[in-house]
């Protein structure tokens, strides 16, 4: 009679490694930054995430396709060429009366490569129409 050995069983865990952040770019003057034209932007101070270099970008005027958007781009900034970094966010507007935020664009984890256009969160043009942002409590 053949004597039964019992199977070893093994585990292991993969946990992927993660750090959270935030920053808060005010656009204070709205008024005055309208006008300057599509495609132009005004880029947030760099700040670290992850040990990476990120900004935000924000085009009052839209793009010359969606010119009744405006367009906020969180952007991951050059670094090695080709640098890639996964990573997700959750763009928010901030009510400055209350201190209450509404989130208005979420990725998830998704590649940012420094080298090309991967490196905006959000590929479209289209962040909120300007009509809805300019009757807001967001101004």
């Amino acid at each position: 009679m053949a004597r039964h050995v019992p199977t070893p069983t093994t585990a292991s865990t993969c946990t992927p490694e993660t750090e959270q952040g935030r920053h808060l770019f005010e656009v204070t003057g709205y008024s005055k930054h309208r006008g300057m034209g599509h495609e132009k932007f005004i880029r947030s101070g760099t700040f670290f995430v992850g040990g990476h270099q990120w900004s935000i970008r924000f085009y009052p005027d839209g793009s010359i396709k969606d010119k009744d958007y405006i367009s906020v781009y969180l952007e991951l900034m050059k670094e090695k060429e080709g640098s890639k970094v996964r990573a997700s966010c959750d763009l928010k507007l901030v009510d400055l009366t209350t201190g209450l935020s509404a989130s208005v664009h979420r990725t998830g984890p998704r590649m940012f490569n420094s080298g090309d256009v991967s490196r905006f969160a959000r590929q479209d043009g289209l962040f909120k129409k300007r009509s809805e942002f300019e009757a807001s409590v967001y101004l």
